[in-house]
């Protein structure tokens, strides 16, 4: 009986953690895309947020909510970015930016 509580509570737990990452697979998918159609301003972006969960966690195992925390704080980061490079009068630098901000969006929705 204890035995069967246990594998019952471990499948629990193993299905919701599996549930919880959807995230960096799917960056990794749109990686492989984005070389396929040669975006390359999109690839870049999406290997920097790659890098970005995986300094963090190198093993990939981080559950969706904390790599959407990551991912906004690198949103956050690209704002930022845009506001300088208007501050100092380089608007192809911030519309630059601000396709890469669209990019990262779309993983925060």
């Amino acid at each position: 009986m204890l035995a069967i509580l246990k594998a019952t509570i471990y499948n629990q737990f193993t299905m919701n953690t599996e549930n919880n990452k959807t995230i960096l697979p799917g960056i990794s998918n749109d990686i492989a895309k984005a070389m396929k159609e040669k975006e390359e301003l999109r690839l870049s972006v999406l290997r920097m947020m790659k890098s970005k969960i995986l300094y963090v966690n190198a093993r990939g195992d981080l559950p969706d909510p904390e790599i959407i925390k990551i991912i906004a704080k690198y949103a956050k980061e690209l704002k930022e970015s845009i506001e300088e490079a208007k501050k100092v009068d380089r608007p192809e630098a911030a519309k630059k930016t601000e396709a890469e901000l669209k990019i990262v969006e779309e993983y925060l929705k």
